[in-house]
This record gives C-alpha cells, sequence and structure tokens, in this order.
C-alpha cells in the first residue's frame, strides 16, 4: 500500500511537470502580446470563460465519481478532477485524442481503485455524456422542425439527421433489454481458433467484468443515472453558452 501511494505522488509529479511544460510550450509558440490582446478584448468575459470552462469540468468531475460502483475505493473529488484535467489536455493535444486521453485516465484512476471499476465508471460517465449531448442535439433538431414543417420544401437531411439521433437512443436501449450481455454474446460465439479470440482471451474476463458493471448500473441505479444525466445536460447548456 505504502508503495502503491509513492507511485501514486511521482504520477503527480510528473503530469505536473508535464502539464506546466505543456503550458510553456503552447504560450510560447502563441505568444504572450497575443493571449493578452485577446484577454483585453473579451474583458471580463475573460475571466468567465474561465470560470465555465472549470465549472464544466467540475460537473463531468462530480458525475464521474457518482459512476463508481458503491462500496469501492474511490479517489476523491479533487483527485478525479486532477485525472480528468489530465486526460482532456491528452484529448487535445495528442493525435490519439480520446483514445489516449480516457485510457490515461483509466490507468490513473485504477491505481486507486479495482482496474475493473476505474474502466466501468469512465465508459458510464461517456456514455451518459453522450446520451446528454445527442438529447440536446435532438431537442434541437425537433424545435428546428417544428418550425419549418409546414412548409412542404423540408430538406430530406434534416429528417434523416433526425432519425439518426432517434436511433442512437434506441439502439443502447434494445442493448440493454437483452438478456444476454452484447459482449460476452459475441465472445462466445467466436471460434476458438480464431486470432482475435486468442488475442482477446487473456482480457476476457476483464472485459466481462466491466460489461457488468456497466449493465448493472443502467438497470439497477436509475436515480443516480438520472442524477448524472441532468449534471451532463448542465454541463452541455453551459459549453453552449460559453461568451465568444
Amino acid at each position: 500500500m505504502k508503495e502503491k501511494h509513492q507511485f501514486v505522488r511521482v504520477v503527480r509529479v510528473l503530469a505536473s511537470i508535464a502539464s506546466v511544460a505543456l503550458f510553456g510550450y503552447f504560450l510560447r509558440r502563441t505568444g504572450t502580446a497575443s493571449i493578452l490582446d485577446s484577454a483585453r478584448a473579451l474583458g471580463w468575459g475573460f475571466a468567465l470563460l474561465i470560470l465555465l470552462s472549470g465549472l464544466r469540468h467540475a460537473l463531468r468531475t462530480a458525475a464521474w465519481h457518482a459512476s463508481i460502483e458503491p462500496g469501492t475505493p474511490r479517489p476523491g473529488l479533487l483527485d478525479l478532477f486532477g485525472l480528468r484535467l489530465v486526460g482532456e489536455a491528452l484529448n487535445v493535444v495528442t493525435p490519439a485524442g480520446p483514445l489516449l486521453g480516457e485510457s490515461a485516465k483509466i490507468w490513473a484512476a485504477s491505481r486507486r481503485m479495482p482496474g475493473s471499476s476505474s474502466a466501468s465508471s469512465v465508459l458510464i460517465e461517456d456514455l451518459i455524456y453522450g446520451l446528454g449531448a445527442v438529447l440536446f442535439m435532438l431537442s434541437g433538431a425537433v424545435v428546428w422542425l417544428l418550425g419549418v414543417a409546414v412548409s412542404p420544401r423540408t430538406p430530406l437531411g434534416s429528417w434523416t439527421i433526425l432519425t439518426c439521433l432517434v436511433a442512437s437512443l434506441l439502439v443502447p436501449w434494445v442493448i440493454l433489454r437483452r438478456r444476454t450481455p452484447l459482449v460476452t454474446s459475441l465472445f462466445d460465439r467466436l471460434p476458438a481458433t480464431s486470432r482475435l479470440k486468442r488475442f482477446l482471451g487473456p482480457y476476457e474476463p476483464n472485459i466481462k467484468a466491466v460489461e457488468a458493471e456497466v449493465r448493472d448500473f443502467f438497470v439497477t441505479r436509475r436515480g443516480v443515472f438520472i442524477c448524472i444525466l441532468v449534471l451532463e445536460l448542465l454541463r452541455i447548456s453551459r459549453a453552449w453558452r460559453k461568451p465568444t
């Protein structure tokens, strides 16, 4: 346990050094003069922009914290907030994007909780955020279509987008309604001699455990799901209201 805490401290120090170095690099490339000019042009809006950005990350951190299974050892909100900022930085500045950023969050959080709980909590929060984004776009599409539906010239593409948004809500619901979990079913159907089966074989128990935790969350913790969805919708609405 002591070695684990020492490892976490080392990761924090390295992450802090990397963050400062990355900030200095982009500051040098952008130029302090242009940044100061933009800040002066925004006035108090610059401080409001920083505040809203921090609030967005705080809301998603709270959603991530609530996604962790009860009774599981978990990092504090401040620790998760720091991990989230590191993951977001990797999402933005690296070509791998969320593939690296979300993986880094899972790996870092797994030092403080079981690996399956770390992976499932990140996946649950991302899925609910995606659901919130779809609902936000769907509401906008419905309002827009209601405003133009009286015209026979309503673009077919608009109805196509609306159909895709509705389908993106129905497909996860159908998957959750299945008696047999989807990933487990796919694993069982893979031939034992296939390359994919041999490659994923060592990770099969962990993948199935993550799927089980995600499925249990959406089936049994509906109240928490609604609360997290509200947090995500607040975060999305804040993102759309940022000053320009």
